[in-house]
């Protein structure tokens, strides 16, 4: 029996930043399941600390990234064992399979088609953006939190700071510049 060491702090806390990733993977399948509930909490806390346990972090994979694939695959491995069971003990409530006749018009839409949006996006869009503020003074950074994370206009913005709105607009068209600026240094520096 493999015996497991407790986390660093340094893992702990990569696997406490992305519960709200692990629950938002883990939602669709609780939902469509209320009664495997417990074992797929189980299943994504898990596979999220064996991916912070796994993660190599001087790779270029970002861990929302990496561990969205370890959490799916636990869960798909939940759903696999446990829900198939149910159907060999009440047949008369498996799925039933039936072809399509060929024509979309007679069948309706086809589901999963579309492209499903990208689990971790939110929070991987976060830290960028959080990256991106820390590049700024924090008078900048604290204008650019209220704009673009918060949705607040420059007038709502201006006022929440106590700034009058003409200068709030030269503090976030500065900001635009040394955001532009250092992204400009980093692609010529390629």
């Amino acid at each position: 029996m493999h015996t497991r060491t407790a986390l660093d702090e340094g893992r702990r806390d990569l696997a406490a930043r992305h519960l709200q990733l692990a629950r938002k993977i883990a939602r669709p399948f609780k939902d469509m399941w209320p009664c495997l509930y417990d074992e797929f909490d189980s299943a994504c806390y898990f596979a999220l600390v064996e991916a912070a346990e796994s993660f190599d972090l001087l790779g270029a994979t970002p861990f929302a990234t990496f561990a969205r694939y370890r959490i799916r695959g636990a869960l798909l491995d939940v759903q696999r064992l446990v829900v198939p069971l149910g159907y060999r003990t009440d047949p008369k409530h498996a799925p039933k399979m039936e072809g399509l006749s060929g024509l979309p018009e007679n069948d309706g839409r086809v589901i999963c088609v579309e492209d499903d949006e990208t689990v971790g996006f939110d929070l991987e869009s976060d830290e960028e953006f959080e990256a991106m503020m820390r590049r700024l003074p924090a008078k900048h950074a604290q204008i650019c939190r209220l704009i673009y994370k918060q949705g607040l206009s420059q007038y709502q913005a201006a006022e929440v700071i106590g700034l009058s709105q003409s200068r709030l607009s030269y503090i976030h068209k500065e900001s635009m510049a040394i955001l532009n600026g250092s992204w400009e240094r980093e692609v010529l520096a390629c």
